[in-house]
């Protein structure tokens, strides 16, 4: 049996690197760009992994929306659970991941991500999991639960660079009424409601919409609330036009849109769900030239001590 793996700290940026670059392959609809010039550092000290930076800067990433949903695959057959010879446990004290900016869909958005004391195993198979890629012989995780982990994320994007995202929640509902959305403008601001127990944001969007030969506009607004405890609630939202016809047209959306108002969904609660073990806290939303959420994240056990414990 070989020695415990890794042995120093280039290899594990060799594996993490080797990990990312399926990205590029294009599965899904995902296309992956600029990993090469992607920058990944790590310390080693003996089972702990006294940092792990990865600079995600260079990366793009596109979406083939139509070919992520019009080639449908079965998924393929669940693999062998791999042969472990070998695991260690370790910690990871630091990692940090950023981005200033990656782009998505050509817009910029700038990440930062930020987590300490990840306790991790490592594992080494009897052959690599992936043939093509002979890396993925070794592995390192997270233990679950991820007792005493903590962390910090920020997210942004310029407010106008928005729009392609905005487009991209709209479209579904307006092709299923006939209307094929043109150009979008958008205006995001925090609201000042008393009333809620997080964030308030207001959207406003203009849409230019074709309904069969003819040509006219529609008027979004909502109001979504964002609590610290990452509950989403959606208080307000009306489509209107004043084309005569295109206001018929939204008529078959209305509903939909009705079911929409008052509805919450608790980010936590979607986290337990999927088996993460942390929780978020302290989320916050922020408006003006830049549209940004941020927040900290910990291991469950830890928040939930009287909510007094936090990162």
């Amino acid at each position: 049996m070989t020695g415990p793996w890794p042995d120093d700290s280039a290899t594990v940026e060799r594996w993490v690197r080797a990990m990312l670059e399926p990205l590029a392959s294009g599965g899904d609809g995902i296309t992956v760009s600029g990993l090469e010039r992607m920058r990944i550092d790590a310390d080693l000290a003996g089972s702990d992994l006294q940092s792990l930076t990865v600079d995600a800067t260079p990366v793009e990433v596109r979406i083939d929306a139509a070919s992520a949903a019009g080639h449908e695959t079965p998924p393929p057959p669940a693999a062998a659970e791999p042969v472990t010879v070998q695991t260690r446990s370790g910690v990871l004290r630091r990692f940090r991941i950023s981005a200033h900016p990656l782009r998505i869909e050509r817009t910029p958005v700038d990440l930062h991500v930020e987590a300490h004391d990840v306790p991790i195993e490592w594992s080494t198979f009897a052959e690599p999991v992936d043939p093509a890629v002979p890396e993925s012989i070794h592995a390192v995780t997270p233990k679950d639960p991820p007792s005493g982990v903590r962390g910090a994320f920020d997210v942004s994007l310029p407010t106008k660079d928005a729009v392609p995202l905005i487009t991209g929640v709209l479209r579904p509902a307006l092709q299923e009424a006939g209307l094929r959305p043109g150009r979008v403008s958008l205006s995001v601001d925090n609201t000042e409601d008393d009333d809620t127990e997080g964030d308030g944001i207001r959207i406003q969007a203009r849409v230019g919409v074709r309904w069969k030969f003819i040509v006219a506009s529609a008027r979004l607004a909502t109001v979504v609330e964002i609590t610290p405890d990452a509950v989403v609630t959606v208080r307000e939202l009306t489509v209107r036009s004043r084309h005569p016809l295109v206001a018929l047209a939204l008529r078959f959306v209305r509903s939909r849109l009705r079911a929409v108002v008052g509805s919450e969904t608790d980010l936590n609660a979607e986290l337990a769900r999927s088996g993460t073990g942390v929780r978020i806290h302290d989320l916050r939303v922020t408006t003006g030239e830049r549209l940004g959420v941020a927040g900290r994240f910990s291991d469950r056990a830890v928040t939930r001590i009287g909510d007094t414990t936090r990162t």
